[in-house]
Order: structure tokens, then sequence, then C-alpha cells
């Protein structure tokens, strides 16, 4: 085989491999996945998700919720959800009673942090949850932030078992979301 032919197949299955990757809808577990922006239903704010995540919820389409059902999942509950949304006509003590009850959760823990983007103060909250619609633990994390008595909320969560093996994934998913949410007046 002449050189110029081993390097023309060198180069074929570079550019192969470089094409499958970058077209994958599955990251390597650093986060860095290609992101676009969508504008909430209710006008209120602008916001990003991955590209390749679906804007349903048992099938309905949910303004702001995203979900990741990999293909490769072994099973419905290898699954990651994206939820972005605006409260208002609440007070912060309602806003807390209704994350607990929709959490299923006693009380809302302390906060961890805070996380300032480009827009907002974050707090942000890391607790784990059951659902009785999922038999396993879920680890969410949350950013809570208000401006002109609007209760911003950003959450991601997963299983408790794939954030222990990637948690770069989420973390990173997180603070992108959070950096680009912009509340619209």
């Amino acid at each position: 085989m002449s050189r110029f032919r081993l390097l023309y197949l060198v180069a074929i299955v570079t550019v192969l491999t470089l094409v499958a990757c970058s077209a994958s809808q599955f990251d390597d577990g650093s986060g860095a996945f290609p992101m676009t922006e969508f504008t909430h239903a209710n006008g209120l704010f602008r916001g990003v998700h991955p590209i390749n995540w679906q804007q349903t919820f048992n099938g309905e389409p949910e303004p702001g919720m995203f979900i990741c059902e990999f293909l490769r999942a072994e099973s419905v509950l290898d699954f990651k959800l994206l939820n972005q949304v605006a409260i208002t006509g609440m007070n912060r003590s309602e806003l807390d009673d209704l994350i607990e009850t929709q959490l299923f959760i006693d009380s809302l823990p302390e906060g961890t942090s805070v996380y300032k983007s480009r827009f907002l103060d974050w707090e942000l909250y890391a607790f784990d949850a059951y659902s009785p619609d999922i038999p396993k633990q879920m680890h969410i994390l949350m950013g809570l932030a208000e401006q002109s008595d609007v209760f911003y909320i950003v959450m991601v969560v997963g299983i408790v078992e794939h954030y222990e093996d990637f948690p770069t994934y989420y973390d990173t998913l997180f603070e992108h979301v959070m950096y680009a949410f912009e509340p619209l007046e």
C-alpha cells in the first residue's frame, strides 16, 4: 500500500470518528454537550437546554421541562431531567411548601452555597428524594432565585447511582443552565 493511500485512509477514519462523536447525543460524562436557547411559553424567561433533550413529560409537551431518556438506557429509570420554571403570586413560605409537596420531602434542606450568574444570584441546594413514580432514589440539584416578585427555579434531576458515577455531567449542566438563564421583563 502506498504511503499516500495509508495517509488517506488514516485521514478518512479520523474524520469519520470525529463526525460520529460530535453527532452523538451522549456526552463523555464531562458535561460538555451542545445547548440550544428557548424562551419559556409564559414569556418570563429565556434559557438553554441540551439539544437532544425532549421537551415532554409523560409524553405530553411541558414548557421548561426537558428529559433525556438515553437510547442506551438499561431501563426507563435511567433518565435525566432538567426543569426551568418561573413562579409568580407566592411568597417564599408558600413556595417552600410547594417544593416540599412536589418533591415528596419533609422540608427543604439548607442551601449549600450561592452562585452568581449573568443575571441572577442563585441559592443552591443538593439533596436526595424519592418519588412514588420512580422506585429509585433521585439526586436533585436545585437553584432558586428571586427578582421582582418572581421566583425562578432550575432543577437537574437524576438517579443517585448515575449522579455518583458522573457528577461532573450534572454539575456542569446545572451551572451552564443557571448562567444562561435570563429573566425577561
